[in-house]
């Protein structure tokens, strides 16, 4: 989980020449999302009965508190799910977390948040919400880092960026990306702030004092943020701050509008 390892997050070519570079076809983005999609439904129902018994027996052991595993199920929960056409589950996963950690689990309460859970994602199946697309410009050759250990979503922030004409790069936690920046110089940097290894709070502090590369943009992204979180993250000198799930026709644009300062 500590290592690092970068990843297509599209199928580009190479970065050395970017002028080369083309958008990715017209129906790839919508492709990933539907494939992504497929998958998170496929495995949902599994993934709920797992989390169920997981809660049953953190219920069954107090003393130990909710197991490390039911937590990093939770937590996915929160972001991917929104950004593929499922918020009702994004929102539900969100009160489980909270639940989960608020040090003695709250029984009725949790099990409650299970079900809502459950008819969530039966709810967002049945009315299939459009889901957000940036929209297609042609290739500018401008790099742009991302730092996020969720495969799914790497995938879909990087063919999202390539529609959007950026050429970007990706890397499966944040131990590489401070080698990786003074390699390639990108244009900006998307962190997500739990990652294996260095989490992002930890990459953005190492990027910022570096004079080097300090003045490369950087947004931080995370589930479930707070005030906490925001003021966290400015403090280590974030130019931005996003909360998953992630609308891309905002990523976009905001990333456009700090490019332009």
């Amino acid at each position: 989980m500590g290592t690092h390892e970068e990843t297509p997050a599209v199928p580009a070519g190479p970065p050395s020449a970017p002028s080369n570079l083309s958008s990715p076809p017209q129906d790839e983005l919508a492709r990933v999302l539907d494939e992504t999609r497929t998958r998170f439904v496929a495995t949902f129902v599994a993934d709920c009965d797992a989390m169920a018994a997981l809660l049953e027996e953190a219920l069954a052991q107090t003393a130990n508190g909710p197991p490390t595993d039911l937590k990093f199920r939770v937590h996915r929960l929160i972001g991917l799910p929104g950004t593929i056409g499922f918020p009702t589950v994004s929102r539900r996963a969100v009160d489980l977390e909270s639940l989960l950690g608020a040090g003695v689990i709250d029984a009725p309460l949790a099990r409650v948040a299970m079900e809502k859970l459950r008819r969530a994602f039966t709810h967002d199946l049945a009315n299939a919400p459009a889901v957000s697309a940036p929209q297609r410009a042609p290739a500018n050759g401008l790099k742009i880092l991302i730092a996020e250990d969720h495969a799914d979503q790497r995938r879909i922030l990087g063919v999202s960026l390539a529609t959007a004409g950026f050429l970007p790069m990706a890397l499966r936690s944040g131990d590489g990306v401070v080698e990786k920046a003074r390699v390639e110089r990108p244009a900006l940097i998307l962190l997500d702030i739990a990652m294996p290894g260095l989490d992002g709070y930890s990459v953005c502090r190492l990027l910022k004092s570096d004079p080097e590369l300090s003045a490369i943009p950087v947004i931080l992204m995370t589930t479930g943020a707070t005030v906490h979180h925001r003021l966290a993250g400015l403090s280590l000198g974030a130019d931005d701050f996003l909360s998953k799930p992630i609308d891309m026709r905002e990523l976009i644009l905001r990333i456009r509008v700090r490019l332009e300062r």
